[in-house]
């Protein structure tokens, strides 16, 4: 018995409270990166616990499947992951029924709910290692329906798809050399195509900007500043996991920077295109140097497996919006002091 809980005559629902507490304590157990879904075969059972624990995924495995089911979508995401198994008394059901979707079983841990001294409630929790959805039987998944596409899942799939082109088949020899550095500087808090960028876009400013730098230079600050505030407030709502928690660090291509949350969107892209953007803006002449800092930097977050896609483009949507905005901004004020002066 993992504990056991004493509930008045009042309290409603029962024991759904203190189960959800139970399962976040041996959640802790587990590293940040590997922590596990939660699944059971009862969708009520699944309900309650989406409401009760809505940090986690929860799935609900069973045959009662129909074209509105909502629990077994893109199981696939959950590969290799780690899972706890719930069910109660009056709808007990052993998870080893699952067979080889699972690499091993651990001891069930049982979660008695006492009301007036008396036992009315009993929860069964069961450790699950290594979630193998493509060994479960097809009379548990929604394969044996006609799949619903929508715009969402095939945008996911090509996202996907790109990043396993980009992350896994153009890997080189070449190109492992320098990007294993930057990964490495990385890993060290160091982030090398912005100190790279900042320099080059300082340099050019001060050479072509001279008579007007420092106001030049607190524009370029400010832009980098607010697409930078704007990018953590994203990354901080969405909290989308990046690529080596999505797939595993087994299915994905790394070197040293080992990220696993707030990959959305992609804070790197998002300052390269911030500067370099900025100083398209003002000096045309090197578009070029900025074509590649920016999109070299974009590539690099998702040859490294830091990011999906869709985070870089999102991250340089991101950082040329905000440069567009504060260049233009500066310029209708400076034109309205130039009118106000005539």
């Amino acid at each position: 018995t993992i504990g056991e809980v004493n509930l008045s005559q009042k309290t409603e629902p029962y024991g759904w409270y203190e189960i959800a507490g139970e399962i976040r304590k041996l959640s802790d157990n587990y590293p940040t990166q590997s922590k596990p879904f939660i699944f059971t075969n009862d969708m009520d059972i699944a309900a309650k616990l989406s409401f009760m624990l809505p940090q986690f995924r929860v799935v609900c495995i069973n045959t009662q499947i129909d074209d509105f089911d909502i629990w077994q979508r893109n199981m696939n995401a959950l590969r290799n992951k780690n899972a706890l198994f719930v069910s109660f008394d009056r709808a007990y059901f052993d998870p080893r029924n699952y067979g080889e979707a699972f690499e091993s079983y651990g001891d069930e841990k049982d979660f008695e709910v006492l009301l007036g001294g008396k036992v009315v409630k009993t929860f069964y929790i069961t450790p699950c290692r290594f979630f193998r959805p493509n060994r479960l039987d097809p009379n548990y998944t929604s394969e044996r329906i006609t799949e619903q596409k929508n715009v969402l899942d095939e945008l996911a799939r090509y996202d996907h798809s790109v990043f396993k082109f980009i992350n896994v088949k153009m890997h080189n020899k070449i190109l492992d050399y320098p990007m294993s550095w930057i990964s490495f500087l990385d890993s060290k808090g160091i982030n090398f195509s912005f100190l790279l960028i900042a320099f080059v876009s300082i340099v050019i400013l001060w050479k072509n900007k001279r008579e007007n730098f420092w106001t030049t230079f607190a524009l370029f600050v400010s832009a980098l500043i607010l697409s930078t505030i704007v990018s953590f407030s994203i990354k901080n709502i969405v909290e989308r996991p990046r690529p080596l928690e999505f797939f595993g660090v087994e299915d994905v291509k790394y070197f040293y920077e080992m990220a696993y949350k707030n990959s959305f969107p992609s804070g790197h892209t998002q300052a390269a295109f911030a500067m370099c953007v900025f100083v398209f803006m003002n000096v045309r002449k090197y578009w070029y140097v900025y074509f590649v800092l920016a999109f070299g930097t974009a590539f690099e977050r998702i040859y490294v497996g830091s990011h999906f896609p869709s985070d870089v483009f999102v991250g340089a949507v991101l950082g040329t919006v905000t440069s567009y905005m504060v260049v233009k901004l500066a310029e209708l004020f400076d034109d309205k002091k130039k009118g106000l002066k005539q």
